[in-house]
């Protein structure tokens, strides 16, 4: 049976906005989406939110987002996350760490933007979602 690996991610998902609290909480508005209107050629913001979980004395490691719109160049945030300073927990002395990222791009093509994140050049997480045109709302005249 292969050992678990010592930075796990425990969960994960977009937002339209998240932040991580000076108490140790997590804020995040709009979370969890699929779906996201909007129109082609201006910007849209999002977020990306996580926990990781450190085990085993390990207190550091690095952390890859990549964020592919359906057209357009890859975005690339990456660097090392530290739980040096975190408390630990529960038998294992587990420490976690909170992740807010906040972003945006300029749509250019309705599609699936996919967002995938690494732990160590690992891919932990392939998350999705559907950025789709403003419902008309202009009425036929008649």
């Amino acid at each position: 049976m292969t050992e678990p690996a010592a930075v796990e991610l425990d969960y994960a998902f977009p937002a339209q906005w998240a932040r991580v609290n000076a108490d140790g909480t997590l804020t995040a508005v709009d979370a969890s989406f699929l779906r996201v209107t909007a129109p082609l050629g201006l910007p849209m913001s999002f977020a990306v939110a996580a926990r990781l979980r450190f085990r085993g004395g390990l207190t550091a490691c690095d952390f890859r987002v990549e964020v592919r719109p359906p057209q357009g160049a890859a975005l690339t945030f990456d660097g090392r996350i530290d739980a040096t300073g975190a408390p630990q927990y529960g038998e294992e002395q587990r420490r976690h760490m909170l992740v807010a990222l906040n972003s945006g791009m300029v749509v250019q093509e309705y599609g699936v933007v996919t967002i995938e994140l690494f732990l160590d050049d690992r891919s932990v997480r392939t998350l999705m979602f559907e950025v789709v045109p403003l419902p008309d709302t202009q009425q036929s005249a008649g």
